[in-house]
């Protein structure tokens, strides 16, 4: 592995454990807003039908297909949805996501409010739970194993180090401060604030310049991102997206999910610490 000098990393399920945090939070919001009075699910059930709604409507908003505001007020009505419908109408109802753009645009059946008119109330008990995690998932602060120590050990041999995230900016300053590595980061860009997001190769540059400083960027543009790597789990929007602005990257897969080509690949964050050292005295 070749001498780096700048790192960067995505933050959720690569510095900061999300599925962890989200888990735990959710379940206390479980237990808070007695949820098992509404629908019929237990805590791991309801978590991860979330978690799966979740994930797809992200991929819209990745892509533009939805705004921000659409998933937010969606991923815990559909998730609500699936499981009131399956405890009051006796698993007649699937919420399947075969066409859920279509389920998005009126964010459910309007036949069933006939039927079932608890179904609107669920509307604004989504909205409030979804504010409420936004404020828990704030506070926590479980890292993915060797996090901190990674970001120790690179501070400490004078590399500069960075993270760019797609997260919604209200939440992300949050998680590194209140996980203690905020500290341990030079430079922070949220895509929200950049005007353009992963895997869009314009994040990349703004996050070497934000890093770098302006002026030397401009003059060494092509020297920093021969000097530059970035680390993340999101094959599209890490790997492929710095692979496309022309860096190397470093595709942290714990699930063994091998796709696509990266410059290095595995599922131990502190592997880079295994290269880097090479050159750090």
């Amino acid at each position: 592995m070749k001498e780096y000098n700048f790192y960067l990393f995505d933050i959720d399920r690569t510095l900061w454990d999300f599925e962890k945090n989200a888990e735990h939070a959710i379940g206390s919001i479980f237990d808070d807003y007695d949820l098992p009075s509404v629908i019929s699910a237990d805590k791991k059930e309801f978590f991860h039908k979330y978690e799966e709604y979740n994930n797809k409507l992200w991929r819209l908003l990745d892509k533009d297909e939805i705004t921000k505001e659409k998933l937010k007020e969606s991923r815990y009505f559909l998730t609500l949805e699936y499981f009131f419908l399956h405890k009051h109408a006796k698993g007649a109802y699937d919420a399947s996501m075969s066409d859920i753009l279509a389920a998005l645009r009126t964010l459910s059946d309007k036949a069933l409010y006939g039927k079932f008119p608890r179904l609107e109330m669920l509307k604004g008990l989504a909205v409030e739970i979804d504010a409420e995690y936004m404020e828990r998932m704030k506070t926590e602060s479980a890292l993915i194993p060797g996090a901190r120590y990674l970001l120790e050990e690179l501070k400490s041999c004078g590399k500069k180090t960075a993270v760019v995230s797609n997260g919604f900016k209200e939440a992300q300053y949050f998680k590194l401060k209140n996980s203690g590595i905020i500290d341990l980061v030079d430079s922070i860009t949220v895509s929200e604030e950049a005007g353009c997001k992963k895997p869009n190769p314009d994040i990349f540059a703004r996050a070497l310049e934000k890093l770098c400083g302006k002026e030397s960027f401009e003059k060494n543009e092509d020297a920093i991102k021969r000097s530059s790597l970035m680390a993340g789990d999101d094959y599209i929007n890490d790997i492929k997206g710095a692979g496309d602005y022309g860096i190397d990257q470093f595709y942290f897969d714990p699930e063994g999910k091998a796709e696509g080509k990266s410059t290095y690949r595995s599922g131990c964050l502190c592997d880079i610490l295994d290269f880097q050292n090479r050159h750090c005295s």
